[in-house]
């Protein structure tokens, strides 16, 4: 037997009026919960948010008291400690620190946080650190009034405001500011710079915000246990203009206008730091694994003198020219020579894949070294080319040393003019062959000296194994730690 129960329209009006308040309750509730998170409860970021994408370098971790001890620890510490952004790390930490007390105050805060420590150009050839602490889902102001409370009577604070946001000023006995702290939702920023942390700020209330967090993208987040090295090619292109005394450095040019960002993991080896991390590059570029690397034979000619090595390995010489260096300008006249007489003939079909470029030490009144080694799979049909190309321009010159035929090309930039824009710096060029290597140096030095040490074994074939007893100090140095 069976029933039919009948529904009247007024109970499935009921039933919908039921449906539309639950709906309702569950929206009022949501929309109540995310007002709570983002207006009432302070914004919840991560530090990365406040970090300019220019930043020349930035370490981040969430266990920065022990990555720091256990790098002050490692033989290779005496050498980095020398540089000038380790030094002042290593001597702003101890100021932190005595700023709270000497207590190792600052080492239990960092403990289980988002920490970063960040180096910015402030200027033209000027550079200063950024600290942050992430105090995740608690407010970082009982903190800051803790710190204002341990503060030595000869500290005097100054408060005030950018962009109506609180910024404390610290000044010292002699009326000097040594530090600016800000708190920025759940993150607490100090430097010794002002100007970077008003920069954090910008970032903070920005509503199209250009900050590191978003050219990492699906890399945000922290999965290292030591620590991550963030950097990208904007910030060391702000680096080496600083410290350079060429200010129109192809190099620092292309990093320019280079948008590329680095991740790379740290890790701890026995007298060793290994980073390791994807390239996030702004133009996806999809490239062949190399199959047929031939590295021994290029170690019979790298010199043992090359100070430098830039490597390129890649499945073919046309997945290489993918590679562009777009702050390169071509001349057209020397382009159309090199288009009409080797390119459209094939001749970069004698190339494979593999590329070294090397810097060279200095030798004499020459102190820009700099070699191309590339691998030809035809080497007798690639100088028959470039001989070809030689007699048919105006300068036909050649010359002996060590048995080697060295060709010589006046166009400014050869290589790069051959290789889309890479290998930027050679205002001649001179060409020779020891096997299946073709040798392009852009001074004759450079070119006596792979040519001396490949005859004189002085290569890295034959280079002795590197000495165990290394990283041991020669000047006694003050190894900072967070107790």
């Amino acid at each position: 037997m069976y029933y039919v129960n009948e529904i009247s329209p007024g109970s499935i009006v009921k039933i919908w009026k039921s449906l539309l308040i639950i709906a309702v309750i569950i929206l009022v509730s949501w929309g109540g919960f995310w007002l709570y998170l983002n207006f009432l409860s302070g914004r919840n970021i991560n530090s990365l948010d406040l970090i300019h994408p220019e930043a020349v370098f930035v370490f981040e971790s969430n266990q920065a008291d022990q990555t720091w001890n256990e790098l002050v620890s490692q033989p290779l510490w005496e050498v980095i400690s020398q540089l000038p952004a380790f030094a002042k790390t290593a001597d702003q930490l101890v100021s932190l620190d005595s700023l709270t007390g000497a207590n190792g105050q600052v080492s239990r805060t960092l403990r289980n946080k988002q920490v970063t420590i960040s180096y910015h150009a402030t200027g033209i050839d000027s550079f200063d650190l950024l600290f942050t602490v992430n105090f995740g889902a608690n407010s970082p102001l009982d903190f800051l009034e803790e710190i204002k409370s341990r503060i030595p009577k000869s500290i005097r604070i100054q408060s005030r405001t950018y962009s109506d946001i609180e910024v404390l000023e610290f000044f010292d006995s002699a009326n000097s500011r040594k530090w600016s702290v800000s708190v920025l939702g759940n993150v607490l920023l100090a430097s010794s710079s002002s100007f970077i942390i008003e920069e954090a700020i910008r970032l903070y209330i920005s509503a199209d915000q250009n900050s590191l967090a978003s050219k990492l993208s699906s890399n945000l987040k922290l999965d290292a246990e030591q620590g991550r090295l963030i950097f990208s090619a904007h910030g060391l292109s702000k680096l080496l203009e600083g410290i350079s005394k060429e200010r129109d450095n192809i190099t620092v040019k292309e990093l320019a206008q280079n948008d590329a960002v680095f991740a790379l993991n740290l890790t701890f080896e026995e007298g060793q730091l290994i980073f390791k991390g994807p390239a996030i590059l702004s133009e996806e570029l999809d490239f062949t694994p190399a199959v047929r690397a031939n590295f021994p034979e290029f170690q019979k000619v790298i010199s043992s003198r090359t100070q430098t090595i830039t490597q390129i390995n890649m499945d073919g010489v046309f997945e290489t020219q993918k590679l562009r260096n777009t702050a390169f300008t071509s001349k057209s006249t020397i382009s159309g020579e090199i288009q009409s007489k080797l390119t459209d003939r094939g001749f970069l079909d004698n190339f494979s894949g593999e590329f070294y470029y090397l810097k060279l030490e200095n030798l004499g009144n020459q102190n820009d070294n700099q070699v191309v080694l590339a691998r030809v799979l035809n080497p007798a049909q690639a100088i028959a080319f470039l001989k070809e190309y030689r007699t048919s321009t105006d300068s036909e010159q050649s010359d002996f040393y060590r048995d080697s035929e060295i060709l010589y090309f006046p166009e400014e930039d050869f290589p790069a003019h051959l290789f889309n824009g890479k290998f930027a710096g050679f205002p001649q060029t001179h060409i020779s062959l020891l096997g299946e290597i073709l040798v392009m140096s852009n001074s004759a030095a450079g070119m006596k000296m792979i040519l001396d040490d490949f005859a004189m074994g002085n290569t890295w074939q034959k280079r002795p194994n590197p000495s165990p007893e290394t990283g041991q100090s020669i000047l006694p140095l003050a190894i900072p730690k967070l107790f």
